[in-house]
């Protein structure tokens, strides 16, 4: 009897070792695919960060530093007309400020 009892649990142990050896190599499968994934994801991301990076120093540089002043100048007086009372004064007051 002692020795079923031992041949019942050592087939028990060879099935579980078989069922894990299954698991180990499903577990290596999974991380070999995300692996893949996220080298995919990651190319992807450094690509588009590649082209915004392009595009702003096209859009930069296509401008002439006078456009640019221009552009300055629209921005700060459409700040100037959203501004009222006091606020107003002190921001004319700070410009004032900063010119000399």
């Amino acid at each position: 009897m002692k020795e079923a009892y031992q041949q019942k649990m050592e087939a028990q142990l060879k099935e579980w070792a078989a069922k894990i050896g299954e698991l180990m190599a499903k577990a290596e499968k999974a991380k070999a695919d995300l692996r893949a994934g996220l080298e995919t994801a990651w190319d992807d991301l450094k690509s588009a960060f590649n082209n915004a990076v392009a595009r702003f120093k096209v859009k930069t540089s296509s401008k002439s530093p006078a456009r640019r002043s221009k552009q300055r100048k629209r921005i700060s007086s459409s700040r100037r007309k959203t501004t009222s009372g006091k606020s107003k004064k002190r921001s004319m007051n700070s410009m004032r400020g900063s010119m000399n």
